[in-house]
């Protein structure tokens, strides 16, 4: 008896250990995938809800656009987070006609629990009763968009998340 559960034990390992999982992809998946944009810059963010003290992260980010000749459906745009010091938070996957895809800063697809603390650690929140997940979900495609569209140096853009306003900075690096 001990031996059968030793190897349904050892056969479950096994078995889990082969289970594939899903990581970001920076570089190009297919043969003619090709980047078309690279862009790097700064970012500050500041929630502030009736009655609170503003909370809000600042950090760096990295912008890359790539696309492909024979699968169209393949172009995406991958937003990279980086801390103050450089230090990978996460970052967001866009394609088109998909939802957008969040990775952990080991680069792990998140599960939708995970989603709203990647959120809140890129918030600086805590937690936040005002902030639900539709609209945590709103805002990080909006983020997306404000970003991807930047084209001044520096920008300042204004969002109404839940019963909370988000204040987002963007400092473009200059293109060499």
């Amino acid at each position: 008896m001990r031996l059968f559960f030793l190897l349904f034990i050892s056969t479950l390992i096994t078995a889990c250990a082969g289970l594939p999982t899903q990581r970001e992809q920076f570089y190009p998946q297919h043969a003619d995938e090709q980047i078309d944009e690279v862009r790097s810059g700064r970012f500050v963010l500041r929630l502030t809800e009736a009655g609170t003290e503003s909370l809000g992260t600042q950090g760096q980010f990295e912008l890359m656009r790539l696309s492909s000749m024979t699968k169209p459906r393949a172009s995406r745009r991958v937003l990279i987070w980086l801390g103050p010091l450089g230090q990978s938070i996460g970052s967001l996957e866009q394609r088109p006609d998909l939802p957008v895809r969040i990775f952990d800063a080991q680069g792990l697809l998140l599960t939708e629990g995970d989603k709203r603390r990647f959120a809140q650690r890129l918030l600086g929140l805590q937690s936040s009763e005002s902030v639900n997940d539709a609209a945590l979900d709103r805002l990080l495609d909006a983020l997306l968009e404000l970003i991807t569209r930047a084209t001044k140096t520096d920008e300042q853009h204004q969002l109404a998340v839940g019963s909370a306003q988000l204040h987002l900075r963007i400092a473009l690096d200059p293109v060499k």
